[in-house]
């Protein structure tokens, strides 16, 4: 079965770009443009195992013409996350990181919001800490850190429709994201606040 949609990206309040997305039995892909001040297009494509943990991901992100591109292999029974990225010049460049099984990969996307929001299934008012894999940018190379994913009382989001709602921090606050879900954790609305640019993703199919 194939369910797909796809996001507004808006930059205070003005629409710069989208996201479409399809849920593929057990893949995710998404493909983004955006024509803000920098040309930006961008394909996603994570691999969950039946448990719904992703265990590949790839990343193709192409800025101004130059393209790079980043996949993944995540094996938390070994305990190791091996990313492999090839910039537009010179050779490609692999990272490994110590991991544990609890482990999340990030990447400022709703699709990566709705794999690990799925995974956790927080109740409202519930809060965890847990180790991430964030995609770094521009090298597309994964760093651990730690964030607070916490689910606040569920909103009402129109039509007499309930929603839970997910506040997401880095340890240090310095970025936050925002976002309200449906039953199977797919964020209808998110927004994404960081030291250097703030973004809202708006599900309008």
């Amino acid at each position: 079965m194939i369910i797909g949609g796809r996001y507004q990206i808006r930059q205070e309040g003005v629409a710069v770009g989208e996201e479409r997305f399809k849920l593929l039995g057990h893949a995710i892909e998404s493909k983004t443009e955006l024509g803000a001040k920098v040309s930006v297009r961008q394909s996603v494509r994570i691999v969950l195992d039946p448990t719904r943990a992703p265990t590949e991901a790839e990343l193709s992100l192409e800025l101004d013409g130059e393209k790079m591109t980043a996949r993944y292999r995540i094996d938390r029974p070994g305990g190791t996350l091996r990313a492999l990225a090839q910039p537009p010049v010179g050779a490609s460049i692999e990272k490994i990181i110590v991991i544990t099984e609890d482990v999340e990969l990030w990447h400022a996307s709703p699709v990566f919001a709705l794999v690990t929001a799925g995974r956790l299934r927080l109740r409202p008012g519930e809060r965890r800490e847990l180790p991430v894999a964030s995609v770094q940018m521009p090298s597309l190379l994964p760093e651990l850190i730690r964030m607070r994913w916490q689910r606040l009382p569920d909103v009402e989001v129109g039509q007499g429709i309930l929603a839970a709602d997910y506040v997401v921090t880095t340890l240090d606050r310095s970025n936050e994201i925002r976002f309200q879900a449906n039953l199977l954790g797919l964020p209808l609305r998110m927004r994404i606040a960081t030291p250097d640019a703030a973004g809202e993703f708006v599900l309008l199919e």
